[in-house]
């Protein structure tokens, strides 16, 4: 093996028990800051509940922006695994 593969390697196995230490030192909490007790300042637009509203009103909308987005990631996955034929 070569030594970037070595290299990779430890690479990974050090950001994977960094991320594992982090997990565990600090618990993953789903809803402590969706807690709106703490505003600093008054709510006063009525965005929130009218972007709420078109998502769910039009949901075709919000499946089409899915299927685009999985689309892109697609293509730029075959992108990245193409083989160069320049070489036959």
């Amino acid at each position: 093996m070569d030594w970037i593969t070595v290299t990779g390697g430890a690479l990974t196995v050090i950001v994977v028990a960094s991320l594992v230490t982090l997990a565990v030192q600090h618990p993953f909490q789903a809803f402590g800051y969706g807690d709106a007790s703490g505003r600093l300042l008054p709510d006063t637009s009525d965005l929130g509940p009218a972007a709420s509203q078109l998502m769910w009103t039009y949901r075709s909308l919000d499946v089409v922006a899915q299927a685009f987005a999985i689309l892109a990631a697609a293509i730029a996955c075959l992108a990245m695994l193409r083989s160069d034929r320049e070489a036959e």
